[in-house]
This record gives structure tokens, C-alpha cells and sequence, in this order.
């Protein structure tokens, strides 16, 4: 990468999801935007500054936290209902929170003039909240680096559909309708459901990644009836889910 000043080794930043230098923030689209959207931009810019001099290379920690439902008083928060094949939003309160945890490092660089002006990785955390409440901290490119065997995008394109509730009967999933019953392992193939939302399908899918989940994302417009038949190879979305318990999708 050449900065006009610097020459940077495109290897030590694979990390990095977002650069501020000067009045510009360039942030990777995948942070800024639903997993399923496809995007010839893999970089968006924004006027504006995180606060600090010098040019920093945004990266998330080594190992992200996520809050454990292990006290007997938060038993209650997940129930794991059964899917009844009406498709919500139920992480309305969900937002995305950025913050830095100061920990810093020099980038190696190899300056050739102008002004000497810093450079250096800022450890910076994306954090979920379900409205006051920290859920956990999430790497969403690290999460997109996934197998594709682990994450599965763009089954349907973006094909829309009019089917109704009534095209998910006879398939047996659970809902997953709030971040305890993501995070506590579900006891069969579940269904997120953050339909429209996405800032919640971003955090969701994260999370999945971190807890070892094999996840399919469900496009915008489409529904669970549809998505269920579409074949990944030979082998259907269905046949898929009924495998193993460790499977969920994200409405």
C-alpha cells in the first residue's frame, strides 16, 4: 500500500477493517451494510475522525469476548421455542458500538519523505449491545474468512419472493429470538430471526462464527420456504439443517 509517504506490506494488514488518516474514515463495506449484499467496493469512505493524530489501522482484539449465560437468574432468556415460519425482527434493540482499548502498535513502514506523520495499529472493539446490555465484541472480517462449508451467502441471488408463514410448515427448527439463545447452544438447527435488520444479521452472524456454527444467511426478500429448497451441490438447504444441531439460519 502506498500512502505517498509510506510503503506498507499489503500482508501485515490483513486485520485491518477500517483506516482513519486525516478527515477520512475508510471502513471495509462489510461493516457497513447486510452480509448478503454484493458490492464491487470493497471499501467505503467517510468524512470524519476517530479523535487521534497520525493514521491509524484499525484491527479487533486477538480474541473477541462474548457474554456466557451460566448464572441460574438468566436461565429464563432462552427457551428455544419452535418455528412457526413467521418472519420478525425480534433484536430491535440491538446496536453497534465502537470503542479502543488503547492498546497500540508502531506499523513497519518504510518512509520515503514529507512529513513524518505516525502510523500505527489501534486495537478497536465493535461491540454488540442488546439495547443497555453488552453482549459481546465481534470481528466481522475475521467471521467472512470463515470455510465456505461454515458460511453460506447468495443461495437465491436476490431472487424476491410472496410466500407466506404457511411455506415453512413441516420442518422442525427452533427460533432463536434473543442473543442468550444464540449464545447457549441450541439443541437442534434454529432460525435467527432478525428479518431486515441488518445490524443484527452482522452481529448474529459474528457471533455464530465465534461459537463454531455452520451458518446460512438467508437474502433479503426471500423466505424460509424457498431458501430450504435451493441446493448447495446436490444437497438442500433442508437436508442440510436436519444434519446436525449446529446449524442456524439468519432470516
Amino acid at each position: 500500500m502506498e500512502t505517498g509517504s509510506y510503503n506498507l506490506n499489503p500482508d501485515e494488514l490483513e486485520n485491518v477493517f477500517a483506516i482513519s488518516a486525516a478527515d477520512s474514515l475508510y471502513i471495509a463495506s462489510a461493516l457497513v451494510q447486510d452480509l448478503t449484499t454484493k458490492t464491487t467496493c470493497p471499501v467505503k469512505r467517510f468524512i470524519g475522525t476517530i479523535g487521534r493524530a497520525g493514521m491509524a489501522f484499525m484491527v479487533p482484539p486477538k480474541d473477541p469476548e462474548i457474554r456466557s449465560y451460566d448464572k441460574i437468574d438468566e436461565w429464563y432468556q432462552y427457551d428455544h421455542k419452535e418455528f412457526d415460519g413467521t418472519m420478525e425482527d425480534c433484536f430491535k434493540g440491538t446496536s453497534l458500538h465502537i470503542s479502543f482499548s488503547e492498546a497500540s502498535q508502531a506499523v513497519n513502514i518504510d518512509f520515503s519523505g514529507g512529513r513524518d506523520v505516525e502510523a500505527y495499529f489501534l486495537e478497536t472493539l465493535i461491540s454488540v449491545h442488546d439495547r443497555e446490555t453488552w453482549i459481546a465484541e465481534i470481528d466481522v472480517l475475521g467471521a467472512l474468512r470463515t470455510p465456505q462449508d461454515r458460511l453460506i451467502r447468495w443461495l437465491l441471488g436476490s431472487r424476491p419472493c410472496n410466500c407466506g408463514p404457511e411455506s415453512a410448515r413441516g420442518t422442525k427448527l427452533i427460533s432463536i429470538d434473543n442473543f442468550a439463545e444464540m449464545i447457549v447452544p441450541p439443541r437442534q438447527a434454529g432460525i435467527i430471526r432478525a428479518n431486515g435488520n441488518w445490524q443484527a444479521r452482522l452481529a448474529a452472524a459474528s457471533i455464530c462464527m465465534a461459537q463454531g456454527y455452520k451458518l446460512i444467511l438467508k437474502p433479503e426478500g426471500t423466505c424460509w420456504g424457498c431458501l430450504s429448497k435451493a441446493s448447495l451441490g446436490n444437497i438442500t438447504v433442508i437436508s442440510i439443517v436436519e444434519d446436525t444441531s449446529k446449524v442456524v439460519v439468519i432470516l
